[in-house]
């Protein structure tokens, strides 16, 4: 016969055993912290404090434009190439690098009681946490990437970023970036520099020392206000396939980056339909959103007349929309810009008076039959990487020591970067780069639109010196003259084309010659013009 008493005695003392286990955890990781996932009695703000609170000195997590990101390698869409990048977080990736640092449990309802269990975050939880303002108020504002340490002007002393996290600059700095010797000499530092520069065929010195100082002016960020500071368009312009212009450019890439990367061009064709902004603003964006500091632009073609493009080159920001997204972002912008193309490539007047030109030119048959000392120069540079930079201290720290001098030559566009960058080149007994040589005043027909205003005051005034002419007079002559090929002058829509086209060099003066209207009330078929030439003002009159 059963005993009822003592079956019921058995049963209690084993639920109070499984109610004992059930508040027990599995053995933990050592020293790594349990959280309770949230339940109906946590909320989601209170566990997002928590891990912040957690991990907000681990430097593994950043708040970059109120947007949780890591840093890691990244690899380009349309190739291998590995390059140091700012990353957006994934939800599964959130959640395995959390459990790196905490144990997470939730608790069940048994037969027996409560009972806790080892579970990961779900995904849901995951994306409200890293979304959580209370959670990306505690990790650090990093704004910038460096993969090399740049040297720095901080409260009037001259100093270097920390490897890893900088809150002084909202930095990070990678820990296998190069050394810099700061004790090389001047000297020292100039032979380096011209075993890195001395095999290129440059069309003139000048050229040489231009591609130094585009090479240099990554390096001097640092020395700037602020590190968004504009600097020039480079253009490497050589006189034929073969002559080194990408390799050129990807010194830099391999210096600074680690990597050459090249983007595809800015134009593609003669027409000035071969310029597409839209897909230039997403890989500018891209670049922004990476951490990138460097856009170079290969293998040029026809007329570049990119409104974009020119408007990114003097913004100190740039906001835009995520791409699939209708989040809108903004960064300051601290890209460095340059392109590549060969002679006959144009560009439209605003490009030209933002861009510094170095000219690469070789006058033998077979460009693939030059022999160099240094065949891999791109691989040399990735080896020596600590002693180019620390050549590029050495021109820096003598130029502070010397009184930081400021460049000679004004550049209205780029001023600071004139004053530095000049001051440097200058210092160190290189050309200054602003300075405007016979080659870019002629600019080999760099700037169609301007030559072609050139050519037509010469024309007009040949033919009708110093008098009044109808736009019809205008009209007629532009088209015995062969200018202006690409307006057809028998359409009303390219008339007006023309018109906005005399406004925009309205008072302008070119070969001495002076360009003047009725007026802007004045428009269409009743508006007149007069080219008149200094020689032809009488004594008293006011000087063009």
């Amino acid at each position: 016969m059963v005993n009822k008493k003592k079956d019921k005695t058995t049963k209690q003392a084993i639920k109070k055993t499984m109610q004992r286990k059930a508040t027990m955890l599995p053995p933990a990781k050592p020293n790594i912290p349990q959280i309770e996932l949230p339940n109906q009695g946590t909320s989601i703000s209170e566990f997002a404090e928590i891990l912040g609170k957690g991990v907000e000195k681990k430097d593994v997590f950043f708040n970059r434009n109120d947007e949780v990101i890591e840093i890691g390698k990244r690899k380009r869409p349309d190739d291998s190439i590995e390059y140091l990048g700012f990353k957006e977080l994934k939800p599964k990736r959130f959640v395995t690098l959390m459990e790196k640092y905490f144990e997470f449990f939730g608790k069940v309802q048994t037969m027996f009681g409560q009972m806790k269990i080892i579970k990961s975050m779900n995904k849901s939880i995951a994306e409200l946490v890293f979304n959580s303002d209370v959670f990306k108020d505690k990790l650090p504002v990093v704004e910038r990437l460096f993969t090399f340490p740049m040297p720095v002007i901080y409260n009037e002393k001259l100093t270097f970023p920390l490897e890893g996290y900088d809150k002084r600059f909202g930095s990070w700095l990678s820990f296998n970036s190069p050394i810099i010797n700061e004790n090389m000499g001047l000297e020292k530092a100039k032979e380096i520099i011209e075993k890195v520069f001395c095999e290129f065929c440059w069309k003139k010195e000048d050229d040489k020392d231009r591609a130094i100082a585009m090479t240099l002016t990554p390096f001097l960020k640092g020395l700037f206000r602020d590190f968004n500071v504009r600097t020039p368009l480079w253009a490497i312009i050589g006189n034929r396939p073969r002559v080194g212009k990408d390799c050129l450019a990807g010194i830099s890439g391999m210096l600074y980056e680690g990597v050459n990367i090249e983007e595809t061009p800015i134009s593609t064709d003669e027409k000035i339909s071969g310029n597409n902004s839209e897909e230039l603003r997403k890989k500018v964006m891209a670049c922004f959103i990476n951490g990138r500091a460097r856009f170079h632009s290969a293998n040029n073609k026809g007329h570049i007349n990119n409104a974009f493009f020119e408007q990114i080159l003097t913004s100190l920001t740039h906001s835009d929309r995520i791409l699939g997204t209708n989040t809108t972002r903004t960064f300051d912008n601290e890209l460095d810009f340059s392109l590549s193309g060969n002679t006959g490539i144009t560009f439209s007047p605003d490009l030209v008076n933002r861009t510094i030109f170095t000219h690469l030119f070789y006058d033998k048959e077979y460009a693939n039959k030059r022999k160099f000392k240094n065949r891999d120069l791109h691989a040399w540079v990735l080896q020596n990487r600590s002693l180019i930079l620390s050549a590029f201290f050495s021109l820096v720290k003598s130029w502070i020591d010397n009184g930081s001098i400021k460049g000679s030559v004004p550049f209205t566009s780029f001023p600071e970067w004139a004053e530095v960058c000049g001051g440097i080149m200058e210092n160190s007994g290189y050309q200054n780069p602003a300075i405007v040589t016979e080659e870019d005043e002629i600019i080999e027909g760099l700037d169609i639109e301007t030559e072609e205003i050139k050519k037509l005051y010469e024309s007009c005034y040949d033919k009708y010196p110093n008098k009044w002419i109808s736009r019809a007079d205008l009209v007629i002559l532009i088209k015995e003259s062969e200018i202006f090929s690409d307006l057809n002058l028998i359409f009303d829509n390219d008339k007006k084309k023309l018109g906005h086209r005399l406004k925009k060099f309205r008072g302008r003066i070119f070969s001495d010659i002076k360009m003047i209207d009725r007026g802007l009330k004045i428009r269409g078929e009743r508006q007149q013009y007069k080219f008149t030439h200094k020689q032809d003002l009488k004594e008293g009159q006011q000087e063009l």
